[in-house]
């Protein structure tokens, strides 16, 4: 199988951290993984340390503190699908795994692509960081409902980030 993991920094913080443990796991059950960051940074490092392929593509988020912003976001988000449809395409993507639910791209790529979609939600949001969703809550919510499987990553997200998300939803706790 060949999961394509989509992620929103390439900092190497505590998304990235259970990403690239996942990544490890991955990779010795004979699962393809291989990855599409934002930018260069300390997990493309890793990423070339342990060997996994990944692309690095100028996606943006949907959760800001400059809900102003969001035309833009969106715009950006959009152009890129092009590129991303024929990165999956080349590498044969079976599913996408979105590794934090501040980025669309990945359910985006999956309507587009008619892959298979899983979001890995991890955040709050307002309270953690003081984020809102550009669109609001109901285009969130459209967006987890678009996708396959949600993982929380803990009970309390579960019950309150995705209240009101219809798509089964399974709690992964950090490795």
């Amino acid at each position: 199988m060949n999961i394509t993991f989509i992620t929103h920094t390439s900092g190497l913080y505590g998304a990235n951290r259970s990403l690239l443990a996942l990544l490890k796991q991955a990779k010795q059950h004979g699962i393809t993984a291989t990855v599409i960051a934002p930018d260069q940074g300390e997990l493309t490092e890793s990423l070339e340390e342990i060997g996994v392929s990944y692309r690095t593509v100028p996606m943006k988020r949907w959760m800001s503190k400059k809900r102003w912003k969001a035309p833009l976001r969106l715009a950006v988000n959009v152009l890129v699908q092009p590129y991303l449809l024929y990165t999956i395409h080349k590498w044969e993507t079976d599913l996408v795994y979105t590794n934090s639910s501040v980025i669309p791209t990945g359910v985006m790529l999956g309507f587009l692509s008619g892959s298979p979609h899983v979001w890995h939600v991890r955040e709050f949001g307002e309270p953690d960081f003081g984020l809102s969703y550009d669109w609001g809550q109901s285009v969130f919510q459209a967006g987890m409902n678009y996708s396959d499987l949600v993982f929380a990553v803990s009970e309390s997200i579960r019950e309150t980030v995705l209240d009101g998300v219809d798509t089964p939803c399974t709690v992964v706790y950090n490795g």
